[in-house]
């Protein structure tokens, strides 16, 4: 008799933990992965088990709304990197076109592309070196005729 229940105890517990293994070991192994997989930056997984009820559930769950605010933060940090690269690219071509002006070079104009955020920037500073330029071309154009009614 006591074998027999030594057996069954067995039976029963060795089921026990088949159904521990399954109910949570499973789950929390594929809650493993997704950690893993959030913590070097891959956030375009799906993370299993978020529609449970228990604490596997809650776990996901939260997980889940980590991995989607990662997302977010990581996108808005890669567009203020590519913003600030334009940014000083912009920079860098309005510094050469000024120097090109200081220098004495009237035809300077950014050709450059860019976004439409920075659209206004070069189309003035395009605009004020054609002006500059005409005015001065003008003002030599008034000078040598001057120089020709006034005979010198």
């Amino acid at each position: 008799m006591i074998t027999t229940s030594a057996a069954a105890l067995l039976i029963m517990l060795a089921a026990s933990a088949f159904m521990l293994r399954h109910i949570f070991g499973k789950p929390l192994q594929r809650l493993e992965t997704a950690v893993q997989s959030v913590a070097i930056c891959d956030f375009d997984i799906v993370i299993s088990d978020t529609g449970r009820t228990d604490e596997v559930g809650r776990l996901a769950d939260n997980l889940d709304r980590m991995r989607n605010s990662l997302a977010t933060a990581k996108e808005i940090a890669d567009n203020a990197r590519a913003d600030q690269v334009e940014q000083e690219a912009v920079i860098d071509a309005l510094t050469q076109g000024l120097k090109g002006l200081a220098s004495g070079d009237l035809t300077s104009q950014i050709s450059q592309e860019f976004s439409a955020k920075y659209a206004q920037p070069k189309g003035d500073y395009n605009e004020t070196a054609r002006t500059l330029h005409d005015t001065l071309c003008s003002v030599v154009e008034n000078a040598r005729v001057i120089r020709q009614e006034f005979g010198r």
